[in-house]
């Protein structure tokens, strides 16, 4: 990666982490019933029977346990993102009772899950900590998504808070881009 374009990335995922960090806990449920209402409205989403999406526990982060609540209520299948022992990504599925464990870096992940085929998925609700209006992405740093992405033929949206959207996201050829994003007031097709 070259310098710059790490630096970049840097200085943007500290500022969007500060801004998360001072949402508070009302305006992050607010701000991510508002996104929850508007994905419910696209068509991408009325088609899906398997859902690959994250589990929104982190700071600031868009809440998706009322998404997961709908999808068990409506007959959806869930796939949610794990991360194994060796520090890859995997995926299992989640069903209604399936036990949630906080992760070391604070987030949610299920115990015991069955081990799942992600692109089974017929839409992926994508996290990151800022995006742009062409759908570039700046995730926590770890590559994860991007590689996961990497295989993904299906729509992947995001969900962002209305300041997760900046002018331009620094990215590098490995970087992937998300095809829309969902924010409390609009959905931007990338």
């Amino acid at each position: 990666m070259e310098p710059d374009i790490r630096a970049a990335k840097t200085v943007l995922r500290a500022e969007m982490k500060a801004r998360r960090a001072e949402f508070s806990e009302a305006e992050c449920e607010e701000s991510s019933g508002r996104i929850f209402a508007r994905l419910l409205t696209l068509p991408e989403w009325h088609n899906a029977r398997t859902v690959h999406i994250y589990i929104g526990a982190l700071p600031g982060e868009v809440r998706t346990l009322p998404i997961i609540r709908w999808c068990h209520d409506n007959g959806r299948k869930l796939v949610v993102p794990v991360v194994g022992k060796g520090g890859e990504m995997g995926h299992v599925f989640l069903a209604p009772a399936t036990q949630l464990a906080r992760t070391r870096w604070g987030g949610l992940e299920p115990r015991d899950a069955e081990p799942a085929d992600p692109l089974t998925a017929d839409v992926v609700i994508v996290p990151g900590v800022a995006f742009d209006r062409s759908g570039n992405r700046l995730g926590m740093g770890g590559g994860f998504y991007d590689r996961f992405l990497s295989t993904v033929t299906t729509p992947k949206i995001a969900l962002a808070h209305a300041f997760q959207i900046v002018d331009a996201v620094p990215v590098n050829s490995h970087d992937r881009r998300v095809d829309l994003i969902v924010t409390p007031d609009e959905v931007i097709r990338a």
